[in-house]
C-alpha cells in the first residue's frame, strides 16, 4: 500500500473506434463512499471537508485504447466543485505505479490528496482522500461520482453514482480527563459568508475600474451597499474577504488568466482603499482563468438547441484553447453561446465571510 498526496494517473490516446462499442456494454466501475465530513474547527485554517471513496477496477476492465474517467463532485443545486478526477488507462491495472505523476495546476484548489492502490487477483482498488477548502454551502451538497469512457477520440457518459447526501459537521467535543476537572474546547463562533457580484464593465484587454464607463457607477453604489451592511453593523465582524474573478472562455486562455487575476487584484486593491477598517493579510483574490464550471452550469438549465453537444466539449479533457475552437466550428451555436451566456461569466465576486455578535 503507498501513499502519495495530489495524485492522478496519466492520460494515455485514445484511438480504435471498435473500442467504442465494447465500453459502453460494460457495466460502470464500482465506486464506494467513504467519510464525507467537514472539521469545522477554527483551529484550522482554513476550514477543511474532507472526502474519501474507493474505485474497484476489475482485471482487462479498460479496453487496450480507451481510457475511464470518474469525476466526483459536490453540489447543492446551484454551486458545483469537481474534485481531481481520476483517468484509468487501458491496461492501467498492471501499470498503476508507473503512471502516477504528480497533479499540477489546473485543479489548484484540491489541498490534499491521498491515493491507496491495491493489487490483487480480483483487479484493483483505489482508495482515494481529498482534502479542500470548506464553504458553507457544502453542507447541504451532494457528492456524485459521474463516470465518462473516451474511445474514438469522443468522451462519452456512463453514469452517475450519489455516494452521499450531505456532509456532517464536526465541533470539537468536551474534554474530560480523569481528575474531576472537566476542560471544555468552545465550539469556535460560526462564520457565515454572502457575495456580491460586481459586474463592471472594462476597456478591452484592461483591468481598470473606470466608474464613468456604462453603468460602473451603479454597480460601485451596489458594492457600496453590500459593504456597509457589515462595516457599519456592531452586531458584525468581518472573519476576511475573498475577491474571485472569473474569465469566460473565449479567447486566449493566458490572456484570459492575466485580466482574470488583475481585475481581482484590482477590486481588492478598491476595496482596502475604501475602507480602512479592512486589514490587507484579512482580504485574498483569487481567479479562474475560464468559468467552463460555470459554463456548463448554464448551459445544463438552458434551452439551446445544441445542449448535448455543447456539454460533451465542456466535459472533454481538451485544453481550454482547444475546447473554445471546437465550440466556435459550431457556428451559429457558438454565436448564441457569446451573446447570451459568455458575458455572464465575466466578473467579479467578492465573498464577505462574518461572525455574528449579540
Amino acid at each position: 500500500m503507498k501513499k502519495l498526496a495530489l495524485i492522478v494517473l496519466c492520460a494515455a490516446a485514445v484511438s480504435a473506434c471498435g473500442v467504442s462499442k465494447r465500453m459502453e456494454k460494460r457495466e460502470p466501475l464500482k465506486v464506494t463512499p467513504g467519510d464525507v465530513e467537514v472539521i469545522f474547527d477554527r483551529t484550522l485554517d482554513p476550514v477543511v471537508a474532507n472526502i474519501e471513496y474507493q474505485v474497484e477496477i476489475p482485471p482487462k476492465y479498460v479496453a487496450t485504447r480507451a481510457q475511464v474517467i470518474l469525476q466526483p463532485l459536490l453540489t447543492d443545486g446551484r454551486n458545483v466543485y469537481r474534485l481531481t478526477p481520476l483517468k484509468v488507462n487501458g491496461k492501467t491495472y498492471e501499470k498503476l505505479e508507473r503512471r502516477k505523476v504528480f497533479f499540477g495546476e489546473e485543479f489548484p484548489r484540491i489541498m490534499k490528496r491521498e491515493m491507496d492502490i491495491v493489487e490483487g487477483k480480483n483487479g484493483t482498488v483505489v482508495k482515494l482522500s481529498d482534502a479542500i477548502p470548506f464553504e458553507p454551502w457544502m453542507a447541504d451538497a451532494k457528492l456524485f461520482v459521474n463516470q465518462y469512457y473516451a474511445a474514438c477520440g469522443v468522451v462519452h457518459p456512463k453514469s452517475s453514482t450519489l455516494l452521499a447526501e450531505n456532509v456532517k459537521l464536526l465541533v470539537p467535543e468536551p474534554i474530560v480527563v480523569e481528575r474531576p476537572v472537566v476542560v471544555v474546547v468552545e465550539a469556535a463562533p460560526v462564520v457565515h459568508k454572502r457575495e456580491y457580484v460586481v459586474g463592471l464593465n472594462y476597456r478591452v484587454g484592461s483591468a481598470v475600474i473606470d466608474p464613468a464607463l456604462d453603468a460602473n457607477k451603479q454597480v460601485l453604489d451596489g458594492l457600496k451597499s453590500f459593504m456597509g451592511g457589515f462595516v457599519n453593523d456592531k452586531h458584525k465582524a468581518i472573519d476576511h474577504v475573498v475577491v474571485i474573478g472569473y474569465g469566460s472562455p473565449d479567447g486566449p486562455y493566458a490572456l484570459n488568466k492575466k485580466l482574470s487575476a488583475e481585475r481581482a487584484q484590482k477590486v481588492r486593491e478598491y476595496l482596502l482603499a475604501n475602507y480602512k477598517s479592512l486589514k490587507p493579510a484579512s482580504v485574498e483574490h483569487r481567479n479562474v482563468a475560464e468559468d467552463w464550471d460555470g459554463l456548463r452550469i448554464l448551459i445544463e438549465g438552458s434551452s439551446l438547441q445544441a445542449k448535448q453537444d455543447v456539454l460533451r466539449i465542456i466535459d472533454s479533457s481538451q485544453t481550454p484553447d482547444t475546447k473554445e475552437a471546437e465550440l466556435k466550428k459550431m457556428g451559429a451555436t457558438y454565436h448564441e453561446l457569446a451573446q447570451k451566456y459568455l458575458p455572464e461569466l465575466r466578473k467579479v465576486v467578492v465573498q464577505v465571510y462574518y461572525t455574528k455578535t449579540e
